[in-house]
């Protein structure tokens, strides 16, 4: 990937950096448009025969995967209620209190678990649940494996290979994943049009070719496997670090920049930009799920019936969100007065990821296709930001 030369004058030039749920920030728009670029017969040749390498070499690594730790030995959905259970409350014979690790600081993210404390779900299936904080510098699987908590929430699917493979981390076990999708792709400002209209842009990879790509710290290698995956040179797309708010996409500074469809965009919104476009990391890469709730293999082993106690409310509890939207975004401002998110902001969030957690099939929420999951951790596996499992 081609960098600047000056990345000193770059990095100082931000005004400060965000955390991923921030909300307002001023700035103009750039010079970038969605015109389409002319590509050579040759440079087009060149693309398919680099993506058709890193497919071959990325099928290689998900077979590996799949002998040595596939999905299936590590996600464990059989303690999930069907639809038609959940008019009857799970019995039970003591309330179990359950310390949770939200996988952000508290917002509208966490809408789910507000949802199932203030109707009661969780109440009516035997348990207390007290929602752990996440946040910088408080890792839930951390917190997890070192007994702070029953059930960690992770926002990223691919930290459970992560820690099942690291010499440190442990046996974890996946039961649930709200979003079906992961909301990552890549985010850009339509400046063809005027700020205050919707753009009808369908980005693509290939449109960052010699453009500007700008990530978060840690995201620089995630970002070299997809143009490599996309066929496109990484020398043809200068990469530079940027906040996790959108001001470098505002200012011009980027003309692309990796985000969660579900927060950079909606900052620009609150700012008037109107005119962005988006693709999902699932459009062109693969599907992962987010906020997957994690319990280490010993509690689901020895307390199954918690398990499924916990999964009937949170799923009681994502129904409620999708069917009563606007009563379940004012239970969530009132858990959230602190986060700086009104009313509206919360219904946008909850419209804009309702696909996500439906996926392809409403009826089985909180369900993963765990056939597509040893394909993310190849792509990790590329990246780097997953060990390659030993031989069993």
């Amino acid at each position: 990937m081609r960098r600047a030369e000056n990345q000193d004058r770059r990095a100082s030039s931000l005004a400060c950096v965000f955390a991923f749920w921030g909300l307002s920030l001023a700035g103009c728009g750039g010079d970038s448009s969605p015109e389409e670029q002319t590509i050579s017969l040759e440079e087009q040749a060149q693309s398919k025969a680099a993506a058709l390498a890193f497919e071959a070499s990325l099928e290689e690594t998900e077979r590996l995967v799949r002998e040595r730790m596939p999905a299936s030995s590590y996600v464990d959905q059989t303690l999930m209620p069907k639809i038609e259970d959940l008019s009857t409350a799970p019995e039970f014979d003591e309330v179990v209190k359950l310390r949770v690790g939200a996988p952000w600081v508290f917002n509208d993210e966490t809408a789910p678990w507000y949802i199932g404390q203030e109707l009661g779900y969780f109440r009516e299936a035997g348990l207390e649940i007290e929602l752990v904080e996440g946040g910088p510098g408080r890792n839930p699987f951390t917190l997890l494996l070192g007994g702070q908590l029953d059930i960690a929430v992770s926002a990223y699917f691919s930290l459970v290979p992560t820690v099942r493979t690291s010499p440190t981390g442990g046996d974890v076990v996946v039961i649930n994943a709200v979003l079906k999708n992961t909301p990552a792709g890549v985010l850009a400002i339509d400046h063809s049009i005027p700020q205050d209209q919707r753009s009808d842009w369908k980005l693509k990879p290939e449109d960052m070719r010699n453009k500007v790509l700008g990530v978060q710290a840690g995201s620089d290698r995630h970002a070299a496997i997809y143009l490599q995956a996309s066929g496109i040179p990484e020398e043809s797309v200068e990469v530079i670090r940027v906040g996790n708010s959108p001001e470098a996409l505002m200012s011009g500074r980027v003309d692309f920049m990796l985000a969660w469809i579900v927060n950079q965009p909606r900052i620009l919104e609150a700012n008037g930009f109107k005119n962005w476009a988006f693709f999902l990391v699932s459009d062109y890469y693969y599907t992962s799920p987010s906020d997957v709730s994690v319990v280490l293999r010993e509690m689901l082993e020895s307390r199954p019936d918690v398990v499924y106690r916990y999964n009937w409310a949170l799923l009681k509890s994502v129904r409620y969100l999708l069917e009563h939207s606007d009563d379940a975004a004012e239970i969530t401002a009132r858990y959230i007065p602190d986060a700086g998110l009104d009313l509206e902001q919360i219904k946008w969030r909850f419209d804009l990821q309702r696909s996500l957690i439906e996926g392809t099939n409403p009826e089985d929420l909180l369900m993963i296709d765990v056939a597509e999951l040893d394909k993310v951790v190849a792509y990790n596996i590329q990246a780097g930001t997953v060990e390659m499992p030993p031989e069993n």
